[in-house]
C-alpha cells in the first residue's frame, strides 16, 4: 500500500522548488511567502528581498528632539 502524496501548496519563494503540506516554512515578516526546508539558503536569500522588510529607519524616541 502506498502513501498518498502530500498536497502541493505552491513553490518556494527563494529557490522555486515545489513545497508540499508540512514541508515548508512561512516568511517570518508576514508577506505570505512559502520557503522550503530543503535548502539552508532559502530563508537568508528571501529576507533582504521580502516585500514586508523594514525599508526606512527612524531615530529612537530618546534621541529625537
Amino acid at each position: 500500500m502506498t502513501r498518498p502524496m502530500k498536497q502541493l501548496m505552491g513553490w518556494c519563494a527563494s529557490c522555486g522548488h515545489k513545497v508540499r503540506r508540512g514541508d515548508y516554512l512561512m516568511c517570518s515578516k508576514g508577506c505570505g511567502a512559502r520557503l522550503c526546508r530543503g535548502q539552508r539558503r532559502c530563508i537568508p536569500q528571501h529576507q533582504p528581498n521580502c516585500a514586508r522588510r523594514a525599508t526606512s529607519y527612524t531615530d529612537s524616541p530618546q534621541e529625537a528632539g
